[in-house]
């Protein structure tokens, strides 16, 4: 288990260590080598106690000692990186505009579409963001669909499964689909820092690069290890990162997505190509919806409940949009097909704002909930005890799962009641 998920392991004891540094940043007051030396020897009791053998066991000892290495790691790191950006958390500092996205929104300026389509579509194809207004943002946030304004890896696979169909890679030789993987590399990076870079953007940049290299090397391609490699990876180059929403959501989706929705795929009807995307397309907004729900309660205090329905379409409403805008830009050459594919993606744009915006005038659409960090982490523990349980079929894990959430229903109770 360690040889297969050791980047896995020392990912997250680099989180925990970050996380630990996050929550005593108010207790610290200057001791600050005494504690890291005081939680850098606990955690290493911990390890040893976990890996009991490890006396006996050399691999055993090396790997407890590297993880207690990460989590002192991660303590110092965003202490140290904390300190100097004290004023405005991470998450909130307002991304300045790149030039490439600025030479996208005088184009669209030029070819005369208005500001409201034009704000939407650059939000989705480039991450430019500036021109969408408060009222379009909630509109979005409100019908569970306001992940689509933000450029991530379900953006980037459409992309990328443009090129796959382009090149056909397919039924190219060996050879050939090597070189086209290295090939892409850079135009997978060039696309993310162009586009300003987004947290969630570089996550699903570096598993994609991570997928291309594995199918130039001839090696399998492990999911886990590659989301915990581009955690690991970004969190060493930016600490601060892990306070970002979108790399909190897009690891997130990431994971739901790898350990509850991937099995639930194998039972997808494969006789009807639409019942087959329509199965898909439930069951990843299903996991993805549950999985990022206690995230989006705690900082937005509000829950979506159409979010199943809204993504089914909008999932659709943006292979329009992404292909049609590179076969627009392909086709600049050729005024009319430019104009018929214009017209297409307008069309498409218009009818994602106008789902965005009717759902979220339903009076059911959300309703409000604000849960406390720990009931968040309770919450979590019980989506894990869950996918424990349906993968091994344990009564323990089913008596874990009932436990915690009659726990969990209780305090709600207890709440109502003081309330």
């Amino acid at each position: 288990m360690w040889q297969k998920y050791s980047t896995l392991r020392l990912t997250l004891a680099l989180v925990l260590g970050m996380t630990a540094a996050h929550f005593l940043m108010p207790l610290l007051q200057g001791q600050v080598p005494a504690l890291f030396l005081l939680l850098a020897l606990l955690g290493a009791v911990l390890c040893l106690l976990y890996f009991r053998p490890a006396i006996l066991y050399h691999d055993r000892l090396f790997g407890a000692t590297t993880l207690c290495f990460f989590f002192t790691l991660g303590l110092v790191l965003f202490t140290q990186k904390r300190t100097t950006t004290v004023d405005t958390p991470y998450w909130q500092k307002v991304r300045t505009i790149t030039p490439f996205q600025q030479h996208i929104h005088d184009v669209y300026e030029q070819a005369g579409m208005d500001s409201e389509t034009s704000a939407v579509l650059e939000s989705v194809t480039v991450g430019n963001k500036s021109g969408l207004t408060r009222e379009r943002r909630q509109q979005f946030s409100n019908a569970g669909i306001a992940h689509v304004l933000a450029l991530s890896g379900l953006h980037l696979t459409i992309l990328l499964a443009f090129f796959d169909l382009l090149l056909l890679r397919s039924y190219l030789p060996l050879r050939w689909r090597r070189i086209t993987a290295l090939l892409l590399i850079p135009l997978i990076w060039a696309y993310c820092l162009a586009a300003g870079a987004p947290a969630s953007l570089i996550r699903a940049a570096t598993m994609s690069t991570m997928i291309q290299l594995a199918i130039v090397i001839g090696t399998e391609y492990n999911v886990l290890n590659a989301c915990a490699a581009a955690a690991g990876a970004m969190l060493l180059w930016n600490p601060l990162y892990l306070l970002d929403i979108s790399f909190q959501l897009s690891f997130t989706s990431v994971l739901a997505i790898t350990l509850a929705a991937l099995p639930l795929l194998r039972y997808a009807p494969r006789r009807s190509i639409v019942l087959g995307y329509l199965y898909a397309s439930v069951t990843i907004s299903l996991v993805c919806t549950v999985f990022t729900l206690p995230i989006v309660a705690y900082y937005f205090g509000q829950v979506p409940t159409l979010s199943i329905l809204s993504n089914i379409v909008v999932s659709l409403l943006l292979l329009f949009i992404l292909y049609g805008s590179l076969l627009w830009w392909a086709f600049f050459w050729w005024t009319p097909v430019q104009t018929i594919i214009g017209h297409i993606v307008t069309w498409s744009v218009k009818a994602m704002t106008a789902c965005a915006s009717t759902l979220s005038a339903l009076p059911f659409a959300t309703f409000s909930y604000r849960p406390r960090l720990a009931e968040v982490v309770l919450l979590y523990v019980i989506l894990a005890c869950l996918v424990r349980f349906c993968r091994t079929r344990e009564a323990k894990s089913l008596i874990l799962l009932l436990s915690l959430t009659v726990i969990f229903v209780f305090i709600q109770l207890i709440d109502t009641l003081h309330q």
